[in-house]
């Protein structure tokens, strides 16, 4: 292992304990929702606004946050953001109004909606272009899964045990702590352009993306990441823990037993996209084949009632794993563009990927209160019509997606 290499990694892995942080909030809805439910008691609709929230906040910042990052880096951009992001903990912590508790996930998003583009940007600062995908689908999976340790089990114990005050204070500390080893460790790379381009002016910058999404080449993508991501946060991040613990009446140890499983194959399973699209070359087949297949997970569920416990895990599981489609779309929006947009192609292409989570996690909670409230279903009916929309939902997204011209290679 060379120096460059051992200083890469070393400093990868300090700014991916921010993004563990970030992970934890985004991928802690399955475990936060039955929390919350139990001590405000509230419902489908109310939890989808409180946990989708976030991803809205996140979205909306997303041109902001590509501004910061073109301009000032991935250090910096995510150091005048994260402040937000402690508040929204600590406002998450005490509160007790929907009203409240809504308003501290949006800060929450808002504050850590650099982390993940500023980790791309890191990584495009020392890693060749055409060794991205790989590079960020593992960056992506190897914190994210250590971050399932933090959003599942534990997470709901500590929740039954201590409380909600406590752990959402304890882990503000946490983030303050780590951004300031990020600050003092982590430099940008010799292959970041920032440095050798002229700042631009906040209308320079605007119109910069502006320009990304007038592009007709990029809108039929925009419009495909919507959906790419979001039905399988709904299901994984949000609908997984009520519908498990309603469906089998999973106590606090076995449900965060359970989410963990599925958290663990959303993170690892996209690894396995890096090396097809390598070796296939054909990257719009790879995202295609990884959609179809959620799809028919999804489908399974909705079609096959009164699953015993075991197929219901197998199947969420299944479709967890293969659900991890994030770094490609990112991918293919690169190869759109050439370097020197590279943090406002991230981060719009951002806006309509995490715009989307949101989009479902709301609308997924609405869905079941009508079916359930308005069309007098059963619950495990509820679920399954859920279910059933969104894999219609993700269909629609790949017509979108056959339009989207091919990615270059060189992304």
């Amino acid at each position: 292992m060379n120096r460059t290499f051992a200083l890469v990694v070393g400093m990868a892995a300090v700014y991916s304990l921010l993004f563990v942080m970030a992970q934890m909030h985004r991928m802690g809805g399955a475990v936060i929702a039955p929390a919350l439910s139990l001590e405000l008691s509230l419902s489908a609709s109310d939890l989808g606004l409180i946990i989708g929230t976030m991803f809205l906040a996140s979205a909306a910042t997303q041109p902001i946050s590509g501004i910061l990052l073109d301009r000032f880096g991935p250090v910096r951009a995510v150091a005048y953001m994260s402040p937000l992001a402690v508040g929204g903990m600590l406002l998450f912590a005490w509160g007790d109004s929907v009203t409240t508790l809504t308003i501290g996930r949006a800060m929450i998003g808002s504050g850590f909606g650099c982390v993940i583009s500023g980790l791309y940007i890191f990584l495009l600062g020392w890693v060749d272009r055409k060794n991205f995908t790989t590079a960020a689908a593992t960056i992506q999976a190897l914190p994210g899964t250590a971050s399932v340790f933090i959003a599942s089990t534990p997470l709901a114990i500590m929740l039954a045990d201590v409380g909600r005050g406590p752990v959402f204070t304890g882990l503000a500390v946490m983030t303050v702590i780590i951004m300031g080893l990020v600050a003092l460790t982590v430099r940008e790379g010799p292959l970041s352009t920032r440095k050798t381009r002229t700042p631009e002016t906040l209308h320079q910058s605007v119109g910069g993306i502006l320009m990304i999404v007038q592009q007709r080449r990029f809108l039929w993508l925009a419009a495909f990441s919507v959906t790419a991501i979001g039905p399988a946060i709904a299901v994984i991040g949000l609908l997984s823990g009520v519908f498990l613990r309603e469906r089998f009446g999973l106590e606090t140890t076995q449900l965060g037993y359970t989410v963990m499983v599925l958290l663990i194959a959303l993170n690892l399973g996209g690894v396995i996209y890096g090396p097809l699209d390598r070796w296939t070359g054909r990257r719009k087949l790879v995202v295609t084949g990884g959609i179809l297949t959620q799809m028919a997970m999804l489908v399974a569920l909705a079609v096959l009632p009164g699953l015993s416990f075991w197929p219901t895990v197998i199947l969420l599981t299944a479709f967890a794993s293969v659900s991890q489609v994030h770094a490609l779309v990112v991918a293919h929006a690169q190869s759109l563009f050439g370097p020197e947009l590279a943090g406002r192609v991230i981060t719009t292409n951002n806006l309509f990927m995490i715009g989307g989570i949101f989009l479902f996690q709301m609308g997924s909670g609405q869905a079941f209160d009508l079916f359930t409230q308005d069309f007098g279903v059963s619950p495990d009916e509820g679920y399954r019509l859920t279910f059933a929309a969104l894999a219609g939902c993700q269909l629609i997204g790949l017509l979108f997606y056959a339009k989207a011209p091919n990615p270059l290679r060189a992304g």
